[in-house]
């Protein structure tokens, strides 16, 4: 019996090595899709280069595959610069856009496609918001969780399923915010984020 196929574009990150862990347990044959060449010492593991801008070589590993999920985007911690901003919006855009078009020209195209964006795309508002929240924020972050999201929705991917998955920040020893901040904590130096009143 073959195994299921998981692709993870752009899954070399945090998040990604994660879903990876997560993958090997339940034996998925899991494809990886990369910007730079790597190795895997793991027969389930493999990656596959990419550029996330054009279709090439890489379209192959989607055909067939039970489950795409496209975690691709530069993290936004950082200024928002307008070339930042710039790069912040194309490096979703373009492999948002460029999945989309690979999955329409598949015989056997995914089953599901699970593609990120952020709950920032409700930052500032008040109350609580769910799936079926339809007021959207209009900051930059809430702006560019939108574009993406539209690009995303606007594919035409008949066959495949597609979910949009807004994510919060992930809590994680290993990275991220909370790693940052536990050490400060336990030196006696940890204090209120923000205004303190934010819902977690």
């Amino acid at each position: 019996m073959a195994l299921k196929k998981i692709v993870l574009a752009a899954g070399t990150g945090n998040i990604g090595k994660l879903l990876i862990a997560y993958f090997t347990k339940l034996n998925y044959q899991i494809v990886i899709l990369s910007r730079q060449a790597r190795k895997s010492h793991n027969s389930n593991i493999t990656y596959q280069l990419w550029d996330g801008e054009k279709i090439g070589d890489w379209i192959q590993v989607l055909n067939g595959a039970d489950t795409l999920i496209n975690m691709s985007g530069k993290s936004i911690q950082c200024r928002f610069t307008e070339s930042n901003k710039k790069e912040l919006l194309e490096s979703r855009i373009l492999p948002t856009k460029i999945l989309g078009e690979a999955i329409e020209k598949l015989d056997n195209a995914p089953r599901l496609w699970i593609n990120f964006s952020g709950i920032s795309i409700f930052e500032g508002l008040d109350g609580f918001h769910d799936e079926e929240s339809t007021f959207f924020s209009d900051t930059f972050l809430a702006e560019l969780a939108k574009k993406w999201e539209d690009v995303f929705l606007s594919s035409f991917t008949p066959h495949t399923k597609k979910v949009c998955l807004r994510l919060s920040p992930v809590l994680s020893r290993d990275f991220g915010m909370f790693k940052e901040l536990l050490p400060l904590s336990k030196l006696g130096l940890g204090g209120q984020v923000g205004k303190g009143e934010q819902y977690i």
